[in-house]
């Protein structure tokens, strides 16, 4: 029930009857702490960031893709946890975790504001949608195979 990310404030809407008059709401606070997560992020590092190449920096504020041919088993999954462990080894490195909309979408305006210009939404052939769609997609195709599989409480799909 916890709402941190978007996309799981979707999903408690679609399959937990969470109102629909609130996901704005919630949206609108999750981007908000996002946002000025960032931005503390980009003020208390103010003078390194310019210091070093923008190319480079906006990394520390967006997921992208690396600069690397990475196989899809690279990495350590049993220390992060048996879920990101999933997520981790099939497209973590290559897509920079892609997991939560709001913490992308949010410190990419913020670099679009601060300097870093169109270049956070063209880089890597426009990747940015990417990590913003594919949460929520994740969150309510997991949900409903998460109901249609396990779950014996109310819900669309028992209803």
């Amino acid at each position: 029930g916890g709402h941190l990310n978007p996309a799981v404030t979707l999903a408690m809407a679609i399959f937990r009857g969470f109102a629909w008059a609130d996901v704005l709401i919630y949206w609108i606070a999750q981007f908000a702490g996002a946002f000025f997560g960032a931005l503390i992020v980009y003020i208390t590092n103010y003078s390194a960031i310019k210091a070093a190449n923008p190319a480079t920096t906006i990394g520390i504020f967006i997921t992208g893709l690396q600069n690397e041919n990475v196989s899809t088993t690279a990495g350590f999954p049993l220390i992060i946890g048996l879920s990101l462990a999933a997520i981790g080894t099939s497209f973590g490195y290559e897509t920079g975790f892609a997991l939560n909309p709001a913490r992308d979408l949010a410190p990419r305006l913020l670099t679009f504001i601060f300097g870093w210009g169109w270049t956070a939404f063209s880089r890597q052939s426009y990747y940015f949608w990417v990590p913003i769609v594919a949460p929520f997609i994740g969150a309510v195709g997991g949900a409903f195979i998460y109901d249609l599989l396990i779950y014996a409480g109310p819900s669309p799909l028992n209803n």
